[in-house]
């Protein structure tokens, strides 16, 4: 990034912030929603962003988009970036499972580019992606059973087809269902 990209950023947050520094007013921010489209231009200028962020402030509660990832870096926020990761994550999840029939299949064998892990599991919790659906055909398992039984077949060391059909179940069914091209989550907004 270029010095008058950041000079932009920083403008744009200061402008949006109770403090009147960056370093203390990008600990006033946290990301709240992703969204793809190319032919968005990032507030510093940057233009084809993959990623697009909307961030809030918690003490203002004003909204700047669109980010992109250099920027949200630039906060130096280890909650941020992590937010953004699982956002990224969520989203990928869900465009890939609704577009590509069976791509999720294979939850503890690399699925979805070696997507999943402990942690995206945690991340699809986080983001709500695990939260029943009416009619998903799983008996009302909770987003936590849900949770619980996809890290149980990531960890297994023997398949077993009833759990592998149920995680199938989860991913097929509920991730789609959440992500979209958009996703929205306040988990990153934690103080």
């Amino acid at each position: 990034m270029s010095g008058s990209n950041f000079e932009k950023l920083r403008a744009e947050v200061l402008s949006h912030s109770a403090a009147d520094n960056f370093i203390d007013a990008a600990k006033e921010w946290g990301v709240v929603s992703i969204y793809q489209d190319p032919g968005e231009t990032c507030v510093c200028g940057k233009a084809g962003l993959r990623w697009c962020y909307r961030i809030r402030n918690r003490l203002t509660g004003q909204e700047i988009y669109p980010i992109g990832d250099v920027c949200i870096h630039h906060f130096g926020s280890e909650m941020m970036d992590q937010a953004a990761a699982d956002m990224r994550l969520v989203l990928t999840l869900g465009i890939a499972s609704a577009t590509t029939p069976g791509i999720a299949m294979p939850v503890r064998s690399k699925g979805c580019g070696g997507a999943f892990s402990r942690a995206s599991i945690d991340a699809l919790l986080a983001a709500g992606a695990l939260a029943p659906r009416d009619g998903d055909g799983l008996g009302g398992l909770t987003d936590q059973e849900a949770r619980d039984l996809l890290t149980d077949e990531f960890n297994a060391r023997n398949f077993d087809p009833v759990r592998a059909e149920k995680a199938f179940a989860i991913v097929e069914r509920r991730i789609p269902q959440h992500s979209g091209t958009t996703l929205e989550s306040d988990h990153a907004m934690a103080t």
